[in-house]
């Protein structure tokens, strides 16, 4: 289920507005309103499923709802997909245009501000596409991104992103699935093809100081547009080893990563 559609019946009542939350900002849908209450009128209003919602209590009279769950599904038919919005599409034209940013290529990254149904069990082989399918049920501003990127050609993919205290932060195409023992959590992410793209850096006079450096020299940075947030963050288990061994956790973030090309590779 990913979101919610709410048919407010016009019966005369007073209170039970439906106060919707999200990201911060409020909205306050109140059927009892006499914009809402002639008697052809039926009111509605529609919301995700990550949006807090609370129905205040009923003065007086009866609120009578309709409520559907709405599901993504995979049919013959395919929906056409709305348009990016123009100004995002612009701002992204203006930004490839400019010879000076990123010449040679590179990616960018963006929280996501809704959460999603990450598959954390599938079939070997399909880690991946698993994760990748998600791409078809995100929602309002992560949806745009995603569908204007993709609209220029700069090849937008669902990642996650695990962050190691002494390591740094690592981007792998599948959530980790926490098979076999844990020594290292380089070793670990190196095994599973993650790329480190923020390097831990010690200080210089710090043990180990001349490994981290080789380290970040394979890191592939990502700039970050928007910054990772924990609108859906994946726990994966794995068993950890001191005195004897114990089942402990690890939490990845999901993220959407664009591929800009060099300057004269653009589509703008």
């Amino acid at each position: 289920m990913f979101g919610s559609l709410v048919l407010n019946f016009p019966t005369k009542h007073e209170g039970g507005a439906l106060v919707l939350r999200h990201d911060g900002r409020e909205h306050v849908h109140d059927a009892s309103a006499a914009a809402y209450t002639s008697p052809e009128q039926v009111s509605w209003v529609a919301f995700y499923s990550d949006v807090e919602h609370e129905v205040l209590p009923v003065k007086s009279g009866h609120r009578i709802t309709l409520t559907y769950n709405l599901y993504f599904t995979e049919g013959l038919t395919v929906v056409p997909s709305l348009p990016a919005t123009e100004p995002l599409q612009l701002a992204f034209q203006n930004v490839l245009k400019d010879e000076t940013f990123l010449p040679a290529g590179g990616r960018l990254g963006f929280g996501l501000k809704h959460q999603y149904p990450v598959p954390t069990k599938v079939d070997w082989g399909e880690e991946q596409k698993a994760l990748q399918d998600l791409s078809h049920a995100l929602k309002g501003a992560d949806r745009a991104i995603f569908h204007t990127a993709h609209l220029l050609g700069l090849q937008p993919k669902l990642a996650m992103a695990y962050e190691f205290e002494e390591t740094g932060v690592y981007l792998l195409n599948s959530v980790y699935s926490g098979d076999g023992q844990v020594d290292s959590w380089a070793d670990v992410m190196e095994w599973e093809k993650a790329e480190l793209v923020e390097p831990y850096m010690p200080e210089p006079d710090d043990y180990g100081y001349e490994y981290y450096v080789e380290a970040a020299k394979k890191a592939v940075p990502v700039e970050w547009i928007v910054p990772r947030t924990s609108s859906t963050r994946v726990e994966s288990h794995y068993v950890a080893y001191g005195n004897e061994a114990s089942l402990s956790s690890i939490y990845g973030d999901l993220v959407l990563i664009v591929t800009v090309p060099e300057k004269d590779k653009r589509q703008v």
